[in-house]
């Protein structure tokens, strides 16, 4: 809303947020100041006064505390946030300097819609002139109300190009009064860029307050010094912060992802049927399915639930590749030839599993995670992919019977990292190490007769060692807010 729509309401909302110190000896006016504003702003009926004690909480801390927790030359950011909190139009704050018998005031009038500061001028005067001082501020304030200072013009209502701003002549006009009443209005600044850019927080600045006395500001927003030096040192706002630290707790977490290993993907068939060499009759029938590891890739997705910042639980589902060996051969009692070289066929295994993980600072760009897993690899069959002969397991006769699909189960950890790309997705890898723990149907086998085959090979042992590598994208899915404050600055 622009200055004159301020002035066609019927009333403004005013807030009035605490002055800074520059100096000790400067505290007490600095209380007092807000104060003796309030009480002269409030006889105005074009203005309703909002004070400290009727904000509620401000970034899950009430808002006396998160005043008192502003650090120092960072007033104006703080009133930015606290006059959005209460819902009001405008705010004045400042700061306190007291030499002598005189005192020095550097007014800062900030909007809290657009996030800009309308105008700043310092004040000097003397003994006794608090009120006088009090009384100037808020005709300057019904000025700006008015949108005699620092109104902006709508350039797409004039049909001009360029920046079109506040008349400073005008502003300067507005506040001779108040200079003539307690003389020393200077330094007078018309605004409408928006909020000067905070200093970076320093090692200096953290030894600083890490050695003062008395509150420390981390304890005073509930935080460990540690994580108060990592929340300086982001940038962000303190609403902002108090959402990252949340990480993923109640968020849904969805994720897709491929990759490469070694896995239980691989499976092989073997069998020899020997007949009579008098009755061609089946003498003796040896068989046998296993499953094997080998080198693969693979896609999945994934979906987990944050049960705190750092932890979630889900599951993971997929499907690995692999190859599929058949070895099959019949020979009749005497006439043992060669058997042919064994088929080799593209195999698939589908995964399904828990999975828990542990994302180290939710509060970073760049995450570290580790984590654990448990995952069954369900195989395939011979008839998959080839219909052995009639006498061989799978090949149709009920009494011979089937083999099973093997399925082998993995547990293991994890270690990888988390890279945040935007706002709800990341950028994830994740090295899964692990150990076949159990197989399921692997290997089996059947025998029948006997005396006749020779040289027959028995099932390979599968392997332990089950390991990966997987990269793919993460999408966060809703959470817990901490504040539905939308200020553009917060400090």
């Amino acid at each position: 809303m622009t200055m004159a729509g301020l002035a066609q309401a019927q009333s403004t909302r005013v807030f009035v947020a605490p002055f800074e110190p520059t100096h000790p000896e400067a505290a007490g006016l600095s209380v007092m100041l807000p104060d003796f504003m309030g009480q002269q702003l409030d006889a105005r009926r074009d203005i309703t006064v909002v004070t400290l004690d009727e904000i509620g909480t401000v970034a899950d801390v009430p808002a006396r505390t998160y005043a008192a927790s502003c650090p120092d030359g960072e007033f104006v950011g703080c009133a930015f946030v606290l006059a959005e909190a209460a819902g009001a139009e405008l705010a004045i704050t400042g700061q306190v300097t007291a030499y002598g018998n005189n005192t020095l005031v550097d007014v800062h009038l900030v909007e809290a819609a657009n996030a800009r500061e309308l105008i700043t001028f310092q004040v000097h005067y003397g003994p006794g002139d608090d009120l006088v001082f009090a009384e100037g501020i808020a005709r300057v304030v019904q000025a700006v109300i008015r949108g005699d200072i620092g109104e902006e013009s709508d350039i797409r209502s004039q049909g001009r190009t360029g920046p079109v701003g506040p008349d400073i002549d005008q502003a300067t006009s507005d506040l001779s009064e108040l200079d003539g009443e307690i003389g020393g209005v200077d330094s007078l600044d018309v605004r409408d860029e928006g909020i000067v850019a905070r200093d970076e927080y320093s090692m200096d600045d953290f030894a600083s307050d890490l050695e003062s006395e008395g509150t420390k500001p981390w304890e005073r927003l509930d935080m460990s010094a540690r994580e108060y030096l990592r929340y300086k040192s982001s940038g962000k706002p303190l609403y902002e912060w108090r959402e990252l630290s949340q990480g993923r707790k109640g968020q849904i977490l969805v994720r897709g992802f491929g990759g490469f290993g070694r896995l239980p993907t691989y499976g092989a068939y073997y069998g020899r049927v020997a007949l009579s060499a008098q009755t061609l009759d089946v003498a003796e029938v040896y068989a046998w399915q296993t499953a094997q590891n080998g080198s693969g890739g693979l896609l999945g997705g994934s979906i987990g639930y944050g049960i705190t910042p750092e932890l979630e639980v889900g599951l993971n589902v997929g499907f690995g590749t692999g190859r599929f060996s058949v070895d099959i051969h019949r020979v009749t009692e005497g006439d043992f030839s060669s058997a042919p070289p064994a088929g080799d066929y593209l195999n698939q295994a589908l995964f399904a599993g828990p999975q828990v993980l542990y994302a180290f600072f939710p509060t970073a760009t760049f995450r570290p995670v580790v984590g654990g897993f448990l995952t069954a690899w369900l195989g395939s069959s011979v008839d998959n992919h080839v219909l052995p002969p009639v006498e061989l397991p799978n090949g149709g006769d009920a009494q011979v019977g089937s083999f099973s699909a093997p399925t082998s189960i993995v547990a293991g950890a994890l270690g990888g990292f988390e890279l945040q790309m935007g706002e709800t997705i990341d950028l994830w890898a994740h090295v899964p190490v692990g150990a076949v723990v159990a197989s399921l149907n692997a290997p089996d086998s059947y025998e029948s007769g006997g005396g006749i085959l020779e040289d027959l090979e028995t099932a390979p042992e599968q392997g332990v060692a089950a390991t990966a590598v997987h990269v793919g994208i993460q999408v966060h899915i809703g959470g817990k807010s901490t504040n539905n404050n939308s200020s553009l600055d917060d400090y």
